[in-house]
């Protein structure tokens, strides 16, 4: 296998696949294309049609309460208030909410392997990775699609979201949808603080060098 990987492996393959990379491994773009995947397959699947305008409205709003909770585990934790008001939705099903979920983890799984451990695994040629990041995903806690319980939490509650359509105009939806914005805003209230420290420049009376690189490392601080 790793003489397989050394002989496939070049600069283009390795630029292209931490491209792919870092498309999946952030989590406000992979939950977009997990819960859609899940959600269409949804549809043809139970032979569903669904207008583009409720499909519009529900995403602009899913993607503004997860701006705003920014995917902490905390909002996790406040789910039951919101989800609670979902239940009580009158064509909400318990055997649908299986079938998302499980659709979930298949993207979940498909998506760790194929197009993060795979290409982790050309990078760094070993073999051993994707299976590895699957293992740690399990026990990971974090707003990242490394981790096993936010990934499958944030795209399957915008596919059960976008399934039972929580209208406004009713009451159990309008206390579905206060209730998850209000766990989105106490979420954001209480996330943790980036550190940024006092400016520490040095005062300079002239010029003292001709060229200036800066390197974008993956994860400098900004300051």
């Amino acid at each position: 296998m790793r003489k397989l990987l050394d002989k496939f492996y070049n600069e283009d393959v390795e630029d292209f696949c931490t491209r792919l990379l870092y498309f999946f491994n952030t989590i406000d773009s992979y939950f977009f294309i997990a819960g859609l995947s899940s959600f269409f397959f949804y549809l043809v699947y139970f032979d569903v049609s669904y207008s583009v305008i409720p499909f519009l409205l529900i995403f602009g709003s899913v993607y503004g309460v997860y701006r705003i909770c920014d995917f902490y585990p905390l909002f996790v934790l406040l789910s039951p208030f919101f989800l609670f008001f979902l239940l009580q939705m009158p064509d909400f099903s318990f055997q649908v909410c299986g079938v998302l979920l499980a659709l979930n983890t298949v993207v979940f799984v498909v998506i760790q392997i194929l197009f993060m451990g795979i290409p982790d695994s050309i990078v760094s040629r070993d073999p051993t990775i994707s299976f590895r990041k699957l293992w740690n995903s399990i026990f990971t806690i974090a707003p990242t699609t490394v981790s096993l319980s936010m990934s499958l939490f944030f795209s399957w509650l915008f596919s059960l979201i976008l399934v039972f359509r929580p209208s406004p105009l009713e009451n159990n939806g309008l206390l579905f949808w206060v209730t998850i914005f209000l766990a989105a805003g106490i979420t954001y209230y209480f996330r943790p603080k980036s550190f940024v420290s006092e400016n520490f420049k040095p005062e300079t009376n002239g010029k003292i060098v001709d060229k200036v690189i800066v390197l974008n490392i993956d994860g400098c601080r900004l300051d």
